[in-house]
């Protein structure tokens, strides 16, 4: 309990925000906890993007990766992410009166996000 409210022990979320001028912002964060023993994950990263067509192209420039966790402050790190380009095939669908934007890797698999 936090305050006298129950938290999940797990959570994550992650956000791209393409701007104007062909520029990106991505921020991810993951938090586990067990047993009181608390680990976070933090990404983010920076760059260009470029949409041809039903494909899009994200060229980092920056990346940082934070690692954190109560119980063994040792482990706690902060480091330099990759900085490989990544193409994903794109689609906009809709659920629930709420469009989302649907990212699709060649390594398979499906991430949708909505807009905020």
């Amino acid at each position: 309990t936090v305050t006298g409210s129950t938290r999940p022990g797990r959570g994550t979320t992650a956000q791209y925000r393409f701007l104007p001028g062909g520029r990106y912002e991505y921020h991810g964060y993951l938090e586990t906890t067990v047993y009181n023993c608390t680990t976070t994950l933090f990404n983010t990263a920076a760059g260009t993007y470029r949409v041809e067509g039903g494909r899009l192209s994200l060229t980092p420039e920056t990346s940082r990766w934070q690692q954190r966790n109560n119980c063994a402050p040792s482990a706690n790190k902060e480091q330099q992410g990759k900085l490989d380009p990544a193409a994903y095939a794109w689609r906009v669908s809709e659920e629930g009166g709420v469009r989302r934007l649907c990212l699709s890797s060649s390594e398979g698999g499906e991430v949708c996000y909505r807009r905020e």
